[in-house]
């Protein structure tokens, strides 16, 4: 049987370009989806442990603009735990912006927190840094936001 490829032939050389041509943008297509869609803007529940404290932070929609940031804190028990002093920064570490110190307001059960404004003023990769400080001793968490337009 006579190989399809016979060395020299032009025209199987373009078939062979066309076919890795096409292969190569259906994978780099189905790549982009995978990896933009989830940045969509939408809800992001992150948790993360400390020393002393536990941290589930939800972001009510991670697009540009105004958005507001749910927080609950648990113990290393894993019951709800509500740290003396709580402090929460929103940094845009790449681009050098040291955006604002957040204002959390307690909301109903113990160890939950909401900051209703917090503005996230373009795209990008954010830090949400919390601290927390009671008795039992200090935690500084860091979040990763990826924020559309």
């Amino acid at each position: 049987m006579r190989s399809p490829f016979i060395a020299g032939a032009w025209y199987d050389r373009r078939l062979v370009l066309a076919l890795v041509g096409v292969v190569c943008v259906a994978v780099a297509g189905a790549l982009a989806l995978v990896l933009i869609k989830p940045a969509v803007g939408t809800t992001g529940a992150l948790r993360a442990n400390g020393t002393h404290h536990a941290v589930s932070l939800t972001v009510a929609t991670a697009r540009v603009g105004t958005t507001a940031i749910d927080m609950t804190f648990t113990g290393t028990d894993g019951l709800p735990s509500t740290p003396d002093e709580v402090e929460v920064d929103v940094v845009m570490a790449r681009m050098g912006h040291v955006l604002s110190t957040v204002d959390l307001v307690p909301t109903g059960p113990p160890g939950s927190y909401r900051a209703a404004a917090v503005e996230l003023p373009m795209s990008g990769q954010y830090e949400i840094t919390v601290r927390t400080s009671d008795p039992g001793g200090d935690d500084r968490i860091v979040f990763p936001l990826l924020v559309s337009g």
